[in-house]
């Protein structure tokens, strides 16, 4: 699980917060297409057609941020939703489809549009072998986890929880191969910022481009 804090500013929260506000909610149960998701989901979605403008903005930002670039190295991003959780609702534990059309999802994301201060429960808990990890973090910050991880959203008893979802392509496939990117690509900064652009930086920069051009797809 990866989770950026800041990926949205406060205003940009406010101001898409606004918009959401204008277009019309229904059941989170029409777009429940895995079986397994349909029986859990308890939710509800805004309207994708009348809010598209709001969606096609968020996947615009999203798969040109700098910081996703050099994290998850997004290709495409299929569907968007920006969904809500009254008192009550709740998303039981299940995987996301590995397909959406020609799309494989690698990556699933929330994208917290709401204070966790608004709102009680509605924790987002991702099941692994080794136990469970909880994220309930500020407004604005982002949270990705590889797509076949089973999670869930718990009750919530207070307020509102507002999020967008959605799901990236990478260009590197395998998890793996992402985490030894992410990890030179924090190295590779961090070399930068004590001494400069020098050879060893350029030569580090050519193997991770190797890297990259090895592996993407």
């Amino acid at each position: 699980m990866i989770t950026i804090e800041g990926f949205l500013s406060d205003d940009s929260c406010a101001r898409i917060k606004k918009e959401i506000a204008k277009v019309p909610f229904e059941d989170g149960l029409k777009t429940a297409g895995v079986k397994m998701a349909a029986n859990v989901k308890r939710n509800l979605q805004m309207d994708p057609v009348k809010g598209q403008h709001i969606t096609d903005e968020l996947k615009t930002f999203i798969l040109n941020d700098k910081r996703l670039k050099e994290t998850v190295y997004p290709k495409d991003i299929g569907r968007i939703f920006i969904n809500r959780y009254d008192p009550g609702m709740e998303y039981g534990i299940h995987s996301d489809a590995p397909m959406m059309g020609a799309l494989r999802t690698d990556l699933s994301f929330t994208l917290f549009l709401e204070d966790p201060s608004e709102y009680d429960g509605g924790d987002l808990v991702m099941h692994y072998s080794h136990g469970t990890v909880t994220a309930k973090p500020p407004k604005g910050a982002i949270v990705l986890y590889s797509t076949g991880v089973m999670h869930r959203v718990e009750k919530v008893t207070r307020g509102s929880r507002l999020a967008c979802v959605g799901w990236i392509q990478s260009f590197i496939r395998e998890e793996s191969k992402r985490e030894i990117l992410r990890e030179l690509n924090f190295v590779k900064a961090n070399y930068i910022t004590r001494n400069g652009h020098d050879f060893l930086a350029d030569l580090f920069l050519k193997n991770v481009g190797n890297l990259e051009r090895l592996w993407s797809e």
